[in-house]
């Protein structure tokens, strides 16, 4: 068990940040630990998955802001959005490479993780809104990436709080390598459309699987380079 996680300061001093900022993306789900454990251990999955997202000075986007620069990458509105915070973000856009939208948009989501059965895997899938691995179940999407379909991994996004109903009812356990991903999202609009595919490359780039992971970014800069010809 031990080769599989590291502590809190091995962590810090990998991701080059502070102990303190190591806890917050614990809290934020971006970083797994053992469970039943007084002195956080990390997973190592889930510190080498955030060590593809690329760090970058500067805040986060905040969620709204996040989904709706993830819609509008897609072809999208992002109707929430007043038209001169649109107009402004179309514009920041236009400037940012793959690596600083992934740093912006690190927060769109809290990453939740378990261990479900087969069957109930199956169950689950009309329960989310399909990303990732699961994504690529639709044929169309598989083709957009040049990847084949996906397999038994369930990845999607949910309301913040279901992840505990879903875990509760179908007798699922918090795993840090799960096979199960439920992405908490606080912001309800960005639920209300289908997950755009800016945030489907998101999640293919974070992965630690090198196909998944070049595929995502592809994708994404080609999305960023549609923006700025648009």
């Amino acid at each position: 068990m031990a080769s599989n996680y590291v502590s809190t300061a091995e962590a810090a001093d990998r991701l080059g940040v502070s102990q303190r900022q190591i806890r917050n993306m614990i809290v934020h789900g971006q970083l797994e630990v053992l469970a039943n454990v007084h002195n956080h251990l990390i997973s190592i999955d889930s510190l080498l998955r955030t060590c593809q997202i690329p760090r970058r000075a500067g805040r986060a986007w905040s969620q709204r802001i996040a989904w709706a620069a993830l819609v509008i990458l897609g072809g999208g509105n992002a109707a929430w959005l007043q038209p001169s915070e649109r107009y402004r973000l179309r514009q920041s856009l236009k400037t940012r490479s793959v690596d600083e939208v992934m740093a912006a948009a690190r927060d769109r989501a809290t990453v939740r993780k378990f261990r479900a059965t087969p069957d109930a895997i199956s169950r689950l899938r009309e329960y989310v809104a399909a990303t990732g691995e699961t994504a690529l179940q639709d044929a169309d999407i598989a083709a957009v990436f040049g990847l084949a379909r996906g397999g038994s991994i369930l990845d999607g996004y949910v309301p913040t709080g279901v992840a505990d109903e879903m875990a509760e009812s179908f007798h699922m356990e918090k795993d840090p390598n799960g096979n199960v991903i439920l992405r908490e999202v606080d912001f309800e609009d960005a639920l209300s459309v289908e997950v755009p595919i800016a945030a489907i490359a998101l999640d293919l780039a974070e992965s630690l699987a090198a196909r998944e992971h070049s595929a995502g970014r592809s994708v994404l800069e080609k999305l960023l380079q549609e923006q700025l010809r648009g």
